[in-house]
């Protein structure tokens, strides 16, 4: 068979890919490596494919054949770190994300996940730098701002957190998420009546949105408004009965109501309990 042929196989498995037929666009790539093995962006295609079916080993492989193929083919490098990063293994996603920086130097994605992966890794220095080099190469790279708002966050550099949530926010005022993790910050920074905004506004955007809820009933809770934080507790738990968290703030909610019975039943669903003895009382443990 003629190169050409691969080049019909390559394009007719790009064709399959857009209109969502993963296994016949699988076998057009193998059948066009077949014909032309040393391809590196049929390579890459088709890992591309296999990621999507799930097969991160196999995409692993064929992503890894591109690199080797073509050295500077920093869109494969990219898909390799992806899949290493769905496949747990953080240090080797990181690497590769490196790899596809140091390729395409432009690669605001890559440094964006370079970041995220910095940032599984602990490595929150490191996160700040990489997620404000996105932003640099790609001003309204908006989940880049909100992605670097959250490591700063956890870096205690509230100011800057706020900051990058608002610089989110003014890209996509519509978006819930955004608004609770600049509650998230703002409470962190004691702003408690600021922080009830941001959920509130979260939670106008998003009814259903029980993280908004809970963080919404902690405020509450600050700022002694116990029955209303009972009830943004008990809404987060009704849209997730499984919200541990949610659970254990109504436990220590209503133990400080006195209703020590329905206390002990949230504690336990939220994975503590509540003891009581004669010299200290009750104590959440």
């Amino acid at each position: 068979m003629s190169p050409q042929d691969a080049d019909t196989h390559n394009n007719l498995g790009i064709t399959l890919h857009a209109l969502g037929r993963l296994d016949e666009a699988s076998e057009s790539f193998t059948q066009a490596l077949s014909i032309r093995p040393e391809n590196a962006e049929t390579h890459n295609n088709l890992g591309v494919i296999l990621k999507q079916l799930g097969k991160l080993e196999e995409a692993e492989v064929s992503f890894a054949k591109a690199t080797v193929l073509k050295p500077d083919y920093a869109e494969a490098y990219f898909n390799l770190g992806d899949a290493r990063q769905e496949l747990g293994r953080l240090e080797e996603a990181k690497s590769s994300y490196i790899l596809a920086t140091q390729v395409k130097p432009e690669f605001a994605e890559a440094y964006f996940n370079l970041g995220n992966t910095l940032k599984e890794l602990g490595k929150l220095e490191e996160a700040e730098v990489s997620l404000m080099k996105a932003i640099d190469l790609k001003g309204d790279f908006v989940e880049a701002h909100n992605n670097l708002g959250n490591t700063q966050r956890e870096l205690g550099k509230l100011e800057s957190s706020e900051s990058s949530y608002k610089q989110a926010i003014a890209m996509q005022p519509e978006n819930a998420r955004y608004h609770n993790n600049l509650g998230m910050t703002l409470e962190d920074s004691d702003r408690l009546h600021d922080a009830e905004a941001s959920f509130a506004r979260a939670l106008a955007l998003k009814s259903d949105y029980s993280e908004a809820h809970n963080h919404l009933g902690r405020i509450f809770k600050k700022l002694g408004r116990l029955g209303e934080a009972e009830i943004s507790y008990a809404r987060a738990i009704s849209l997730n009965p499984n919200y541990v968290e949610a659970h254990s703030n109504l436990g220590d909610l209503l133990l400080i109501m006195g209703r020590h019975s329905e206390a002990l039943g949230e504690k336990k669903k939220g994975g503590g309990f509540i003891s009581f003895d004669l010299s200290s009382g009750w104590r959440v443990l």
